[in-house]
């Protein structure tokens, strides 16, 4: 893959959000509510120049690989930034190792905060022209569907 359509694909992951239909928005459409949620913690010039995501359960808005998710009642879902593979926990890049890495191309991390402060660890893989999201909930690692990306 050349490195523009690895910074394509990339940028196409940033904003797909899990196993769900999506549109990309101007940020004029995000709901006030949603909007004023997504303030508290970035400048209005911020808030502007993210590509805005809506799927059926929450908008999205990315800006410098932050991805901010804020379901439609205006609570945060969750806050990721993408991580250096040395950053992943271990238990979680073993359980990926163990039983996906023969089949799913390793992509990239995310450091995620969930809305009640739980920190996780997501993995991006690629398993033909598709990116899949590996959530590591309970000891388990569970891997969704999340984005096309050719």
């Amino acid at each position: 893959m050349t490195p523009k359509l690895l910074v394509f694909c990339l940028a196409l992951m940033f904003a797909a959000t899990v196993a769900s239909a999506q549109d990309t928005i101007k940020s004029s459409s995000v709901p006030k509510k949603i909007m004023n949620q997504y303030l508290t913690k970035a400048s209005k010039t911020v808030a502007k120049k993210a590509v805005w995501t809506m799927t059926p359960s929450a908008y999205s808005a990315e800006y410098n690989g932050s991805i901010t998710r804020i379901d439609y009642n205006g609570d945060v879902v969750w806050k990721s930034k993408k991580i250096k593979d040395s950053a992943i926990d271990s238990e979680v890049m073993t359980a990926y190792n163990n039983k996906y890495a023969a089949d799913y191309a390793f992509q990239w991390a995310e450091a995620v905060t969930l809305a009640n402060g739980e920190k996780r660890t997501f993995i991006i893989g690629r398993k033909g022209d598709y990116n899949y999201y590996f959530k590591y909930n309970d000891k388990k690692l569970m891997v969704e569907k999340i984005a096309t990306c050719k």
